[in-house]
């Protein structure tokens, strides 16, 4: 199973900023309709849940035959959590949903004024010192975006289960081209992870080395700032 990972750049009011303490006090209720709760993962770490509630509308036919439209409040969740590396703050939120606004409003709210969240995007290769970590590492898909010349845009997709040098793809010589996502296989000890990224910040971690895959990744984000 694959894990949907998008990691924001953060920074807070003032240095040693109480964080913790501000986002435990916002609990959940049905008055303001959004809250957090903390929970812990299984390393001991503060892993936060954002908890909001939403509206569907159900539409149905009554017993004569005219159309009834019904509200319904549903609470949704979406659990994120706060690390640093060197001196750099990060947000991660886990299995994104397309709209992260109102998250992110509520934490501003909840933190106060001087809070501020910029997207990483992945527009920069990933690090080699990353891949060192395992035996052995495939690059198994690939699809890139670039300019042939001023009037011509190319888009090409590329699969291989043996792995992909992408020096000595032929296609792409003299091409400006970028990473729009990429597919790859890791391997240590005969255990297999997976990692795969969109140049828009989306990133999709799974596999047996998942967390270790999460760990590297994490330590080399200030990279992509």
């Amino acid at each position: 199973m694959m894990t949907k990972y998008r990691w924001y750049h953060i920074k807070f009011p003032k240095e040693n900023f109480d964080y913790l303490s501000a986002i435990s006090n916002k609990n959940f209720s049905e008055e303001s309709g959004h809250g957090f709760m903390i929970l812990m993962d299984e390393y001991g770490e503060s892993v936060f849940r954002f908890i909001y509630q939403t509206t569907i509308q159900i539409t149905s036919i009554d017993s004569e035959g005219y159309q009834v439209t019904e509200n319904i409040n549903s609470v949704r969740y979406t659990d994120f959590s706060i690390f640093k590396v060197l001196n750099y703050s990060f947000l991660r939120i886990e299995n994104p949903g397309k709209n992260l606004r109102e998250l992110l409003n509520s934490i501003e709210s909840t933190i106060g004024f001087g809070f501020m969240a910029n997207p990483i995007y992945m527009e920069k290769a990933l690090t080699p010192r990353m891949f060192s970590e395992f035996d052995k590492f495939k690059l198994v898909g690939l699809k890139i975006s670039g300019a042939i010349n001023n009037d011509l845009v190319t888009r090409m997709e590329f699969a291989s289960k043996e792995g992909i040098d992408i020096d000595k793809i032929r296609s792409l010589e003299g091409v400006n081209y970028k990473i729009s996502a990429a597919n790859y296989e890791l391997y240590q000890e005969g255990l297999k992870g997976n990692l795969s990224y969109t140049s828009s910040g989306l990133v999709k971690i799974g596999g047996q080395l998942s967390s270790k895959i999460l760990a590297l990744f994490e330590q080399d984000l200030f990279m992509l700032i």
